[in-house]
C-alpha cells in the first residue's frame, strides 16, 4: 500500500475515533433489574377512563418509604397497558396531567422547560401494545429513568420533572385520588 492511501486511511480512522470517543465515555444504561433491585410492591390500581380499561398500575418502593416525601425516594411506577396506544398520545397526556398537577399544587410551570420535557417524552415513549409495561424509576435529586418492559428507553433529567411526573399518581394533589390511595396503600 502506498503512503498517500495509508495516510488517508489513518486520517479517516482517527477522525472516526475522535467522533465516537464521547460515546465510549458515556455511562452505561441501567438495566431494569438494577434500577428496581430491592423494591417491593406497595400497591396496585386498575385505571379506566370513560369506562375503558387503560392500564394496570403498580408502585414498588424500598423499605422506609414515606408517601408524603415520595419524590425523595427511589421507587418504580409501572403501567401495564391493557390496550394499544400511540406513544405521542401517551407523552402529550402525561404533559397535560403534569400541568394540571402543577396548577393544583402551585408549582412553577415554565413553558420553555415543559417544551423540552415534551420533546424528550415524545422521543422516548414508543407506541405500546396490549401487555406492554412502561416503568418510570425515580432517581432522587436526578430525574426519572424510563423502561419499556425491561428495555431502557432513556432518562429525563431533573428532580422537578420526576416530582411532577410521578406526582400524577402519587401527589396529594393528584388528579386521580383513588388511584393514589390504592398505589400508596393508604
Amino acid at each position: 500500500m502506498n503512503a498517500p492511501h495509508l495516510s488517508r486511511r489513518l486520517c479517516l480512522l482517527s477522525g472516526l475515533v475522535c467522533a465516537t470517543g464521547p460515546l465510549w465515555a458515556q455511562t452505561p444504561s441501567p438495566t431494569w433489574r438494577e434500577a428496581t433491585i430491592g423494591l417491593q410492591t406497595r400497591g396496585t390500581h386498575h385505571f379506566r377512563y370513560w369506562g375503558l380499561s387503560i392500564y394496570e398500575a403498580e408502585l414498588r418502593v424500598a423499605a422506609g418509604f414515606e408517601p408524603t416525601r415520595f419524590a425523595q425516594h427511589r421507587l418504580a411506577l409501572g403501567l401495564t397497558y391493557t390496550r394499544s396506544l400511540k406513544g405521542l398520545a401517551i407523552a402529550d397526556r402525561t404533559i397535560s396531567e403534569m400541568q394540571t398537577l402543577a396548577q393544583r399544587s402551585g408549582q412553577p410551570w415554565e413553558p420553555a422547560r415543559v417544551a423540552t420535557w415534551q420533546r424528550q417524552l415524545r422521543a422516548l415513549i414508543p407506541d405500546v401494545q396490549t401487555g406492554d409495561r412502561i416503568t418510570g424509576v425515580n432517581q432522587p435529586m436526578q430525574g426519572a429513568v424510563l423502561f419499556l418492559n425491561e428495555t431502557f428507553l432513556g432518562t429525563v433529567e431533573g428532580s422537578d420533572f420526576a416530582e411532577l411526573f410521578l406526582g400524577i399518581w402519587l401527589s396529594s394533589q393528584s388528579p386521580q385520588p383513588a388511584m393514589r390511595q390504592a398505589l400508596l396503600a393508604l
